[in-house]
């Protein structure tokens, strides 16, 4: 059996025909055929009895690297800062305003009015240069 006859009976047919394209994750191999598939080795964990550490901090972040490419690779991060996040409490804020300090060399008073002003970094860059 194909992962995409699965898929296809999951999804529907459109998302298989549209090549839509799926990865399979599984730290065992299995006998799915996928086009795409990630499949770490994490080997035997060290604490006996313990049957997901490794696997479950593999995963955390290999899905951690996937979501950060896709970031960089969307243009939502500048140097190595993400400048397009959503600013929805008062730790974000805070960051936003120090990055946009250290971005423009300006005091924390202006800072703070141009992400007020503007509520993303990325245009409170912007538009002050």
């Amino acid at each position: 059996t194909s992962i995409y006859s699965y898929l296809e009976k999951r999804f529907g047919f459109w998302s298989y025909k549209t090549r839509i394209i799926y990865y399979f994750f599984s730290f065992h191999t299995l006998d799915v055929i996928a086009k795409h598939s990630i499949v770490p080795i994490v080997g035997p964990e060290f604490i006996t009895g313990s049957t997901r550490m490794k696997s479950g901090t593999a995963q955390k972040l290999i899905l951690n690297m996937i979501s950060t490419s896709v970031m960089v690779k969307l243009g939502k991060v500048k140097g190595n800062k993400m400048v397009d996040m959503q600013l929805s409490n008062n730790k974000l804020v805070s960051r936003a305003e120090k990055m946009v300090m250290e971005e423009l060399n300006i005091g924390h008073e202006k800072a703070k009015s141009l992400i007020g002003k503007y509520g993303s970094v990325r245009k409170a860059i912007d538009s002050y240069k």
